[in-house]
């Protein structure tokens, strides 16, 4: 007689070892590829897209009220780390650099990583990443690295004349750095080599900036300050501050705008050998400044997020005591800052400085405006996991 029990048994076994046996095909083809994309970029991490997904949750309705609705989200890999050190978002991609220097580019439109590389060695110092002429720059502190921002390959590597302590901007053909000693260098990306340098007082720690076509702005952390010609390496402002950075200066097409340790914001015509004004605040000033249709917008402690007209000296145009943070851009006719402290963005009118609303962001270390003016909204979490939003009208 058929023994039915041992059939049942018997066909819930093989069942039970056809599930184990999917189930450990399903593991080892997520851990494949991650090791697939882990191998291209020289590490041996593990891509966990699942977890990140679910650590990196979204509140979509605080991004509704923000103005915005999500379009994808991304899962750069970042090495042996977990946390990314650079984030840029460019024309041609999104380049995420993590703390091991696995580098990432994706693509804009679908979140998909196109490629990814592991740039010189895990503990290695590496300064900053750019973009010129549809090249990716790549630096450490002694290195140039240039690549094909399509498929990731070093197509070229510079070495600096200085050990460099800033991120580069290019202003082509020069590529200037700030470094530790002291010196504004200014690398020649045509020929690989240094074609000027100027000595100032202290180090440099904050990224120069561009002032119009060809002049770039510099001040270290004695409060040095000056704006140098890229083509000759010569001086059109020199001038000195009593303290130095931990943000980045702004410019327009002809002045310079820097918010200092030393309790003031400042600014600098590109020629002359003093600032053209100065604002005193309470506290040293330490958040990013930004300028936005001529007007500067920079969170002054213990008074509030304010906006400043450059053009009359720095008056005050409004200062809104309610609010910290940096100014990510605007959209739809209001401005929106970003604070990584508080966890909250604000909706400002721009003429008032009123808040129309304030939005919790958990989980949001990053957030870029591109462009700044009615631009996709990329947040980073601290996981790593990039979102990209785009503005609903």
């Amino acid at each position: 007689m058929l023994n039915c029990t041992r059939l049942i048994r018997s066909d819930r076994f093989r069942r039970s070892l056809i599930g184990v046996s999917v189930a450990l095909v399903a593991i080892a083809m997520v851990n494949g590829c991650g090791s697939k994309r882990s191998s291209s970029a020289g590490t041996g991490a593990s891509y966990d897209t699942p977890r990140r997904s679910i650590q990196g949750g979204i509140n979509h309705d605080e991004y509704a009220r923000l103005g915005y609705r999500l379009v994808w989200q991304g899962f750069p890999v970042l090495g042996d780390s977990s946390s990314v050190r650079f984030f840029d978002v460019f024309d041609e991609g999104i380049v995420v650099h993590s703390m091991s220097n696995s580098i990432t580019f994706m693509e804009l439109t679908t979140g998909a990583n196109r490629w990814v590389r592991q740039i010189g060695q895990p503990l290695e110092t590496f300064v900053g990443n750019t973009t010129d002429n549809s090249q990716l720059m790549v630096a450490s502190d002694n290195e140039l690295f240039i690549l094909d921002p399509r498929t990731g390959e070093i197509t070229d590597k510079h070495g600096l004349a200085v050990v460099v302590s800033t991120p580069p901007r290019v202003i082509w053909p020069i590529v200037v750095f700030g470094s530790g000693g002291g010196e504004v260098l200014g690398h020649n990306l045509q020929t690989g080599f240094k074609l000027w340098g100027y000595k100032l007082r202290g180090s440099i720690t904050a990224r120069p900036v561009r002032i119009g076509q060809d002049l770039a702005g510099v001040v270290s952390q004695n409060g040095d300050t000056i704006i140098i010609d890229t083509r000759t390496g010569s001086s059109t402002m020199r001038a000195r501050i009593f303290g130095g950075l931990s943000n980045v200066p702004v410019a327009s097409d002809d002045a310079m705008y820097v918010a200092s340790l030393d309790q003031s914001i400042y600014g600098f015509a590109t020629r002359g050998s003093s600032w053209d004004w100065r604002v005193r605040a309470q506290q040293p000033l330490s958040s990013q400044p930004a300028l936005l249709d001529d007007v500067l917008y920079v969170d002054i402690p213990g008074e509030g997020f304010a906006a400043l007209d450059p053009a009359y000296g720095g008056e005050r145009i409004w200062t809104s005591e309610d609010v910290s943070g940096v100014l990510v851009g605007m959209q739809n006719e209001e401005l929106i800052v970003f604070s990584r402290e508080r966890q909250k963005a604000y909706r400002i009118d721009p003429e008032r400085g009123d808040i129309t609303a304030t939005i919790e962001l958990n989980n949001v270390e990053r957030m870029r405006m591109v462009p700044n003016v009615d631009g996709d909204l990329f947040a980073v979490s601290p996981q790593g996991v990039v979102g990209k939003f785009t503005p609903r009208f």
